[in-house]
């Protein structure tokens, strides 16, 4: 596993593993418990999610910093050129994962041609407001830059006119 756990074989997580990972970046390094609703109503009472520290620091201010530079290098100059949102800076990564026989049903060892694809990121970059994660079962492109890419676009977009954040640029 040394070999391939480099660029994440063998290592598996949950999609709200992943965005719970990423949310520390944008929550400038503070875990916080991630929730799925907004708001739960019953008879009439509602009762609404509050924002809940986990745990405080566990990246550096220098730490986060750096990684938000990076995330925004991937969308403005690396692979995640479709998940760009004129007039903002987004913070995102690609992946590309190959589906492991086993989780197909097969009884060999290995990976197949199928992949999964996503596309992970937060905006806007410097003021985070929301994260999102954008995630396919074998599409029919070869990365995730021309399949969850644009779908996260087209979603960012979305957010960032409906809740009127205003432009980085």
């Amino acid at each position: 596993n040394f070999a391939t756990a480099s660029f994440g074989q063998g290592i598996s997580v949950t999609p709200l593993q992943m965005i719970t990972a990423f949310s520390v970046i944008a929550n400038g390094g503070n875990l916080v418990k991630p929730y799925i609703v907004k708001e739960i109503s019953l008879n009439g009472d509602v009762e609404e999610t509050k924002t809940q520290i986990v745990k405080e620091n566990i990246i550096s201010k220098e730490t986060i910093n750096d990684l938000e530079k990076m995330l925004v290098s991937v969308v403005e100059n690396g692979f995640g050129k479709r998940g760009k949102v004129e007039g903002y800076y987004i913070a995102a990564k690609t992946g590309t994962s190959q589906v492991p026989w086993s989780y197909l049903g097969e009884n060999k060892k290995g990976y197949s041609d199928e992949t999964w694809q996503s596309f992970l990121g937060f905006a806007p970059a410097y003021n985070p407001k929301f994260v999102i994660l954008a995630k396919l079962d074998s599409p029919q492109t070869s990365t995730s830059e021309y399949s969850a890419g644009p779908i996260f676009h087209d979603i960012a977009e979305y957010i960032l006119k409906y809740w009127q954040i205003q432009p980085d640029l």
